[in-house]
């Protein structure tokens, strides 16, 4: 039998943590609420960017800092997350991607 992780997951922490299951209600009332909401988290946290990744040659004279590479990082991760409470999915993402005009 193959198990999915994540909903494993998702039914031991959902039961359990009671402010988890608040947040959820939150985003996606929100997200109900104003649907644009979720265009607006995607473009500030730069989901459809590529990520820039330190080069693996030393001899790369583009000097890449790493800070911003973290600062950018942590806008991915938490736009991820909160698309996540929202309860985006994959498909709405798609449809997002294939838009022409979404910067």
């Amino acid at each position: 039998m193959i198990l999915d992780r994540l909903q494993v997951l998702r039914g031991m922490f959902v039961w359990t943590d009671r402010s988890a299951a608040a947040r959820v209600r939150r985003w996606s009332t929100a997200y109900r609420a104003d649907p644009a909401l979720m265009q607006d988290l995607v473009t500030l946290g730069g989901l459809l960017q590529i990520p820039h990744e330190i080069p693996p040659d030393p001899m790369n004279p583009t000097p890449v800092d790493p800070h911003r590479l973290a600062f950018e990082a942590g806008q991915r991760d938490m736009a991820v997350k909160l698309c996540a409470l929202m309860g985006v999915t994959n498909y709405e993402l798609t449809q997002l991607m294939e838009e022409t005009d979404v910067h």
